[in-house]
């Protein structure tokens, strides 16, 4: 996780308070060592809370109304087990495969593999 909540980064992270943050420069801009925005792990029930009323508080600083609070602070209760801090062990997602049906007068095209970064790519292989 990044330490400083600048914007400086290159795609969008979370900061330690929850609040979501989008980077000034584009993806795969000069990728560095120090670039470890993908927190791992299990989140703590405090460490979601907390992260929630950063978010409502953050909503109130940047100028939500009052009701706007109130129903934003009933949303992230209700929902509390859909918002998460970092990224777990989860289960692959239980999904019909897609299917890709082509109509009979298109003919399909052949593209290249979009390039990855050779961090990004060991990260995937993972």
């Amino acid at each position: 996780m990044p330490t400083d909540p600048s914007m400086g980064g290159k795609i969008a992270r979370v900061s330690y308070n929850g609040v979501f943050q989008s980077g000034k420069a584009l993806a795969g801009d000069g990728d560095s060592e120090e670039d470890d925005w993908l927190d791992l792990g299990i989140d703590t029930t405090e460490e979601k809370a907390m992260a929630l009323e950063n978010l409502v508080t953050t909503a109130v600083e940047n100028g939500i109304w009052a009701e706007g609070e109130k129903r934003l602070r009933t949303l992230c209760h209700e929902y509390a087990d859909v918002f998460r801090v970092r990224l777990g062990p989860d289960a692959p997602a239980n999904v019909e495969p897609m299917k890709v049906v082509l109509k009979p007068s298109v003919a399909p095209v052949k593209s290249r593999a979009k390039k990855y970064p050779a961090d990004r790519r060991k990260f995937m292989t993972r």
